[in-house]
């Protein structure tokens, strides 16, 4: 008898390695490069420098080579690549420069390296129907080759969030108030640019109220929904002696936070809204997010600080 039980242990266990095998459930399991499913399905890099999100799966961003930034040859020509290409073309090689997307203004140095755009298409409503209105989105651009969400070598090299946050008060006009200011991030399956860029808007009533409900306890990650979206959520202090996102990576944050660690940054979005006093960052990260949550709408024409 305990013969016939080890045999049957035996054969069961093989039988469940068969069926991982088939139906490649996970990296670990297949030994394979791609992990999750449907739409969340990811993949590593060649070089392992970061996971991807397949093109087909990304509504905008299909670069045939989701690895390599708009550098590569094979993703220059791409439309994901047009607003790096643009800031890189002879036109933006002075301290500012506009096209049919909007004004830009450069700010280069050795800690600051970044483009601050103000999105213009709201002008244009037949044109770009979905900008309609948007008459105060800014973005703060990369100008170093930086993917996105996902690009774990590159996307802390400069405190692009901080820098966002001081354009937020310093650079634009009139200025955003603290208590409303959002800054997000999209995935790559909903961003439109291959380009690394962070959205500066201001929260909704039902955004604000919902984070406000939050707990401040930096130990603790938090679950939200809102609008579909199912976010976890964490309370991040100000570092002593400094201001909101000194010292802080809202994707290290992230990448603890959701199922998947690394290997799912590609399809998650995040969120940074400070807290109410000051005195500290929420972050959220939520699969699929998309800008549109922001809001970008106001009665009056924004621009930039003179």
């Amino acid at each position: 008898m305990q013969l016939g039980e080890e045999l049957f242990r035996k054969l069961l266990r093989c039988l469940l390695a068969i069926v991982a095998s088939a139906l490649c459930v996970s990296l670990a399991a297949c030994g394979g490069t791609q992990a999750d499913s449907s739409s969340s399905r990811t993949g590593v890099c060649p070089d392992s420098s970061h996971w991807y999100s397949p093109s087909e799966n990304n509504a905008s961003d299909q670069v045939p080579n989701q690895c390599k930034s708009c550098l590569d040859p094979a993703n220059a020509e791409h439309k994901a690549c047009g607003v790096d290409a643009f800031l890189r073309s002879q036109a933006c090689s002075g301290p500012s420069c506009s096209d049919d997307q909007g004004s830009f203004v450069f700010y280069r140095s050795s800690s600051l390296k970044f483009a601050l755009q103000h999105d213009l298409r709201y002008r244009d409503p037949v044109r770009f129907p979905r900008a309609g209105g948007e008459s105060c989105r800014f973005l703060v651009w990369a100008l170093d080759p930086v993917i996105g969400v996902e690009d774990a070598a590159l996307r802390d090299r400069f405190n692009f969030w901080r820098q966002a946050y001081i354009a937020s008060a310093t650079q634009v006009q009139p200025s955003y108030a603290t208590v409303a200011l959002a800054l997000a991030i999209q995935p790559a399956t909903t961003r439109g640019q291959h380009q690394f860029h962070i959205h500066i808007g201001t929260l909704t009533d039902t955004y604000r109220q919902a984070i406000d409900g939050l707990v401040r306890d930096p130990t603790l990650t938090q679950g939200i929904s809102l609008n579909g979206y199912d976010f976890v959520a964490k309370y991040v202090p100000n570092a002593p002696g400094g201001g909101p996102f000194s010292g802080l990576s809202p994707f290290e944050v992230a990448r603890q936070m959701i199922p998947g660690g690394e290997s799912a940054m590609p399809v998650y979005g995040i969120v940074a809204a400070i807290a109410l006093g000051g005195d500290g960052v929420f972050v959220l990260a939520a699969k699929g997010f998309d800008r549109a949550e922001l809001n970008f709408r106001q009665a009056y024409d924004c621009d930039f600080a003179p």
